[in-house]
């Protein structure tokens, strides 16, 4: 993954998919759902996509466990306590 976006600022579905041992239908993918920033240099029938270093890193940190190591948990509320008995 070194040599992503060190020579340019755009990088290919193929590239990034290559780099980071995924496949290019999963980057795909995540620029359909929206998930991942991505622009069309291409055709609107032939979709030419290319994802910027930021919109990566956006990306990455989305998709890391770190945010939701972080993210405070909710509490569970405390349910009474019902017996058998309670409702005889």
């Amino acid at each position: 993954m070194s040599k992503l976006f060190t020579e340019r600022e755009f990088e290919t579905p193929p590239t990034i998919a290559k780099a980071t041992g995924s496949s290019p239908d999963t980057i795909r993918t995540a620029i359909n759902r929206g998930e991942l920033e991505a622009h069309n240099f291409g055709t609107k029938k032939r979709p030419s996509w290319r994802v910027s270093k930021s919109s990566w890193d956006a990306y990455l940190a989305l998709k890391s466990n770190i945010a939701v190591a972080n993210a405070k948990r909710k509490k569970r509320a405390k349910r009474p306590m019902f017996r058998v008995r309670d409702y005889v």
